[in-house]
């Protein structure tokens, strides 16, 4: 199990419902989008820069979706 496996089993691990779980979710997209816009605000592309690396973020989620290792089942309740 490395750290990032390590971190999913705790959110999960934390998380007692579907709705807790998205709010963590969206808690950590608003961090994502602060970071990339932070990672690309010098660049003249800006737009197209940004949706690049979500469209590559969602190219590799549909890519795990095959692996069971990748999504751990949540927690029973």
């Amino acid at each position: 199990m490395d750290d990032t496996d390590a971190v999913v089993a705790y959110i999960l691990a934390d998380c007692a419902t579907d709705d807790e779980l998205e709010r963590h979710i969206m808690k950590h997209a608003i961090i994502i989008q602060r970071l990339v816009c932070c990672l690309v605000k010098d660049l003249k592309h800006t737009e197209s820069r940004i949706r690049t690396q979500y469209a590559d973020w969602a190219d590799m989620a549909v890519e795990q979706l095959d692996d069971p290792r990748a999504f751990p089942s949540k927690k029973p309740h």
